[in-house]
């Protein structure tokens, strides 16, 4: 009887360590979010085949997830992946190579709406679905590309209204052209950014630290 119970915890031992190396894949098509200071910002929209054992590396090469990092950090963007594989209809395994052919033909049929200058781009707080046709050339918020892309592969496109220190700016060819900056600011020389101004007669904590170190030098010698 001992021989029997030993060999029957050996052989749950083994399946419990078999199932653990059992991996979860799952079809994903969902929005992206994460949470910032409380609030559920949708980064952009995932729609793939994605596995637990894939997510490190899946964040390190997609666009949306990398914004998402950007935002929160990995560990919260890897258990929001986590959630969302566990949650959508899993599969037994996902097919190699990138992009999907179900992805890009629902990119074909959204781009399909739009005007032959525009691009179809994702929604912020949209659903998964959502999309809008975007003159990346000229739009504000999403210029040069989309700020919400919907497939891994496209651009994303630069918030010229969020420049730091802009007051008068404008997307022109798909780039970022400041005309005027707030006060305390000036363009850039190829007119892509603001850059503070130093005022006359103030010094870093840096230079005013360096300077009292070689006064003490001074008295010393």
């Amino acid at each position: 009887m001992r021989l029997l119970s030993i060999a029957t915890a050996v052989a749950f031992a083994a399946s419990f360590a078999s199932a653990a190396l059992v991996d979860v894949c799952a079809n994903i098509d969902a929005d992206l979010k994460v949470d910032v200071l409380g609030i559920a910002v949708v980064v952009g929209i995932l729609d793939v085949c994605l596995c637990l054992s894939a997510v490190p590396l899946f964040i390190s090469s997609n666009l949306v997830a990398a914004a998402a990092v950007d935002l929160v950090g990995v560990s919260a963007v890897e258990a929001e992946l986590n959630s969302l594989i566990n949650s959508s209809h899993h599969v037994p395994a996902c097919p190699s190579g990138t992009p999907k052919k179900k992805r890009d033909a629902k990119y074909i049929a959204k781009r399909a709406l739009c005007a032959t200058h525009e691009t179809a781009c994702g929604v912020y707080g949209g659903s998964a679905r959502s999309f809008d046709c975007v003159d990346t050339r000229s739009d504000l918020e999403s210029c040069g590309g989309c700020a919400v892309p919907l497939l891994p592969t496209q651009t994303v496109g630069r918030d010229c209204s969020a420049i730091q220190g802009v007051s008068d700016v404008s997307c022109v060819y798909s780039k970022c052209v400041v005309h005027s900056c707030r006060p305390g600011f000036h363009p850039s020389k190829g007119l892509e950014s603001c850059i503070e101004e130093v005022q006359e007669g103030t010094k870093s904590v840096f230079v005013e630290a360096a300077e009292e170190v070689l006064e003490n030098l001074w008295w010393k010698v």
